[in-house]
């Protein structure tokens, strides 16, 4: 595994894969908690996903263009880029107007209209059940 400074980037290669995952894909984190993030992380590898691991929205963005991700999981709060913009430049992206983006936010179900308005595909409201995601994510790789 190989990892930056604490709060950067985390890229490692994908787990085996398991029974629960038959189709493996990148993808991009971008989550300013280390808890949830971490676990995110985890859990998704786990399932034999290539993930990569951002900690702020500037550096989400930067990531799409070097990992080139199937699907990414978007927290809404994050401390310098709202979600949703983040959401709108990844979108802007040559070549990933069609990438999976699953919103993800502690907030009230009030977001979930906003999110279709930003791009995203689904919206999970924290905390995330592990087949929440599973699933979401189903819905890109199926």
């Amino acid at each position: 595994m190989r990892r930056g400074r604490p709060g950067n980037r985390d890229v490692s290669p994908s787990a085996p894969k398991t029974e629960t995952n038959v189709h493996p894909l990148r993808i991009l984190v971008i989550e300013d908690s280390p808890d949830v993030g971490d676990q995110l992380a985890i859990l998704l590898r786990h399932r034999g996903n290539e993930v990569r691991l951002e900690r702020t929205g500037e550096a989400g963005v930067t990531a799409v263009g070097e990992f080139k991700p199937e699907a990414v999981l978007l927290d809404i709060g994050l401390p310098d880029l709202d979600g949703h913009d983040v959401a709108t430049r990844i979108r802007s992206v040559a070549g990933f107007e069609h990438v999976t983006i699953i919103g993800l936010s502690g907030y009230d179900a009030t977001e979930k209209e906003r999110a279709a308005d930003s791009g995203f595909d689904e919206f999970l409201t924290k905390p995330v059940l592990p087949s929440a995601i599973e699933a979401a994510l189903a819905k890109r790789s199926g």
